[in-house]
């Protein structure tokens, strides 16, 4: 099996005509309506979740956006990285952003916060 097979967990969670089962889907570069040279997952289009930490990690402005399912990543000169679906984080890497977000080391697009936070968050109570 090729490394770079996974199984989107959109295509296991969301009601659609298609097949639901394991290893059917690669990261590969595409087109779409977010041009991106970062590989992208064959079913749902976003980035490798890995590459999505590395680069908030380092900087990148994460675009918000009214769902709490979807973000659109930004570099340093403003143009779209790519888009990047929650679902694909692992629990170790969400736990990981939790942690950034509230240590506020996330670079947060306009309006500076999140109008609707990720599924996987809840408000900081401490602010």
């Amino acid at each position: 099996m090729s490394r770079d097979r996974h199984t989107c967990p959109r295509r296991m969670q969301e009601m659609g005509p298609w097949d639901r089962e394991e290893n059917l889907d690669r990261w590969s570069k595409r087109s779409g309506l977010v041009k991106s040279k970062e590989p992208a997952c064959t079913f749902c289009g976003s980035m490798q979740p890995d590459r999505f930490m590395h680069l908030i990690e380092h900087g990148y402005e994460l675009g918000t956006t009214v769902k709490d399912y979807k973000a659109y990543l930004h570099n340093p000169t403003g143009g779209t990285v790519g888009k990047f679906y929650y679902q694909h984080l692992d629990e170790e890497q969400k736990l990981r952003f939790i942690h950034l977000l509230n240590s506020r080391e996330v670079n947060i697009g306009v309006p500076g916060y999140f109008p609707v936070l990720p599924f996987f968050c809840r408000p900081n109570p401490a602010g």
